[in-house]
């Protein structure tokens, strides 16, 4: 390996994922118009798709994550299925129900003027109050007995690579969106505070789930990145609660669920011991808590 590869590669590791985050929301902003975020939304979900798919060839953190265990048809199914009709369901019907409940009088004055604030101070407000939402919604399905068995889907995974990203019930994705954006709606925030948060936070949960070799040294003290986020998938208990936000890991750091060895770059296993629960099939992995309880968390 030459020194001009070697100095690519780091330069890669480091600045890659911090400066697509950027780039992203800086081009989403750019190209803003109303009524056109879903579509920069999804352009951003294309581009870091093929950006991942092709770094996880190129520098794998583990080459035998790539290689498929009988979970790749499964986690497609799910993957379309969320991105392409359960997540434009639920933000059509959440913001119609947000629209109707503030035609109530006594629910009115929760329409904030949101939109007459710097957009920088959006951006912020926004962030803050989403992974708020998403962390204790991701919380409870994991110390919840009754909402454990909704994600265990998510969990039975013994790998980490792009697909399982969106593996996850549609009664746990819509839980963990009134948690998060659904308040926002019902605020009346503005659409590019929405579009800026939404292009960040799909950016980084493709990375955080890639099987890829970075290095993200103090932003692992600010992001939920990859290298904290193998641990939230560790098969032991103590190692896989924690590290439970999506974009932002302040709320972890600040209720006492950051968790990152400095010894340690991955946990021995991936996904969940001793469990009935199927690896495979999409819809029985759905019906499952319908009928049958999955393991303790």
């Amino acid at each position: 390996m030459t020194r001009w590869t070697t100095g690519l590669i780091w330069i890669v590791q480091r600045l890659l994922f911090p400066a697509w985050l950027v780039a992203a929301a800086a081009v989403a902003l750019w190209l803003y118009r109303p009524g056109n975020a879903p579509l920069l939304v999804a352009g951003t979900g294309l581009a870091t798709l093929l950006l991942v798919a092709a770094l996880e060839r190129a520098m794998p953190f583990q080459a035998a994550w790539n290689r498929s265990q009988g979970d790749t048809r499964t986690d497609l199914i799910s993957f379309g299925l969320i991105a392409a009709v359960f997540d434009p369901l639920w933000k059509i019907l959440g913001t119609a129900l947000a629209l109707w409940l503030l035609t109530m009088p006594a629910l009115a004055p929760l329409a904030l003027p949101a939109g007459d604030l710097p957009l920088w101070l959006q951006v912020v407000l926004v962030f803050l109050i989403a992974e708020f939402g998403k962390y204790w919604a991701h919380r409870w399905h994991h110390e919840s007995r009754l909402l454990w068995d909704l994600h265990a889907m998510h969990h039975v995974s013994r790998r980490l690579y792009l697909f399982n990203n969106f593996k996850l019930h549609p009664v746990n994705h819509l839980i963990s969106y009134f948690f998060s954006l659904f308040p926002l709606v019902l605020l009346g925030m503005p659409e590019q505070p929405l579009l800026v948060y939404s292009t960040i936070f799909v950016a980084t949960t493709f990375f955080q789930h890639a099987n890829i070799d970075l290095h993200f040294g103090p932003l692992n003290y600010l992001l939920s990145t990859s290298a904290l986020h193998r641990w939230h998938h560790s098969a032991k208990l103590p190692e896989g609660n924690r590290n439970y936000g999506s974009v932002l890991i302040i709320w972890d750091i600040l209720f006492g669920t950051f968790y990152h060895p400095a010894r340690r770059q991955a946990p021995d296993r991936i996904g969940i011991d001793q469990t009935a629960f199927p690896e495979h099939g999409y819809l029985r992995q759905v019906l499952w808590p319908l009928t049958r309880r999955c393991c303790p968390r």
